[in-house]
């Protein structure tokens, strides 16, 4: 069993998904922020599993406003950032949306997705 888990299970992930975007999106994000950084997952698709698998890194999923996020990065949906930005920024730019936040990187799809940097 445990060579089912550790062996076949990451071998058979990265068979299937080899011809997805996840790859290239965890190259993207890895390359932007240092592995030692904190990087959370806020609104996202229980299908982008296979995201943390090539992040290869510690993932925490947000389960609290975005308000309410610790420092470090945030990957999100496009659609979750702006419907933040409209409710707390009304007027300004996404990018802008709050000295809290800043938008480090976008990524287009599939599956379109926005870094975020919570600093304060």
């Amino acid at each position: 069993m445990v060579a089912f888990n550790f062996v076949f299970l990451p071998w058979k992930e990265k068979r299937n998904c080899e011809g997805s975007s996840y790859k290239a999106v965890s190259t993207a994000v890895n390359r932007t922020i240092g592995a030692a950084s904190p990087l959370f997952l806020y609104k996202i698709d229980s299908g982008l599993a296979p995201l943390s698998f090539y992040l290869d890194r510690d993932v925490a999923v947000l389960n609290v406003p975005l308000a309410q996020a610790p420092q470090g990065f945030i990957l999100t949906t496009p659609a979750a950032w702006l419907n933040y930005a409209a409710r707390h920024a009304t007027g300004l730019p996404a990018h802008s949306a709050s000295s809290q936040f800043a938008q480090v990187l976008t990524i287009p799809g599939p599956p379109a997705l926005v870094l975020l940097r919570r600093s304060k």
